[in-house]
C-alpha cells in the first residue's frame, strides 16, 4: 500500500491538507484550470494586467523510489535552487512557493526540509500552499 490516500473521505474538510500535523494523504479528484502563458514584451504592449512572470524553473529527479523522494530532501532542494540560479534571484526575491504538497507525511516532511535548506530562515515568510489543498 502506498498509504498516500487521504482515510477522511467522511469529513472532506479534514481530507487533504498538505503541511497540517494531522495529514493522512491526498483525495483523488478531478478538477481543470486553463492558464494563458504570453511574452511580457507582447502583454505590456497590449497593456495587459500582468499578474505574475514566470522567470525559470529547475528540475531534479533524486530517482529513490518510484513514489517516495529521498528523506534527505536533495533532489527537491536542487530543483529550487537551479531555478533560483537561472533566473539570478536571491531567496528574498521570492513571494510565494506552490508546493508539491502532497500531505503524505513523508513528502510533506521531505518538502519542508528541502524548502528550508534552500530558503534558510526567509522560509518562515513566505507563504506556501500546494494546488492540491
Amino acid at each position: 500500500a502506498l498509504k498516500a490516500i487521504s482515510t477522511r473521505n467522511s469529513e472532506p474538510k479534514l481530507a487533504s491538507r498538505p503541511f497540517d500535523t494531522e495529514r493522512d494523504g491526498f483525495v483523488i479528484s478531478e478538477g481543470a484550470c486553463l492558464l494563458v502563458l504570453e511574452n511580457l514584451t507582447h502583454a505590456q504592449k497590449r497593456g495587459a494586467n500582468i499578474l505574475a512572470e514566470i522567470l525559470t524553473y529547475g528540475a531534479s529527479a533524486d530517482a529513490y523510489h518510484i513514489t517516495q523522494p529521498d528523506e534527505d530532501g536533495e533532489g527537491a532542494a536542487k530543483a529550487m535552487q537551479v531555478a533560483l540560479n537561472k533566473a539570478g534571484l536571491k531567496t528574498t526575491e521570492v513571494d510565494y512557493i506552490n508546493a508539491h504538497g502532497t500531505a503524505t507525511p513523508l513528502n510533506d516532511k521531505v518538502e519542508t526540509m528541502a524548502i528550508k535548506t534552500v530558503f534558510g530562515n526567509n522560509a518562515y515568510h513566505i507563504p506556501i500552499s500546494s494546488t492540491k489543498s
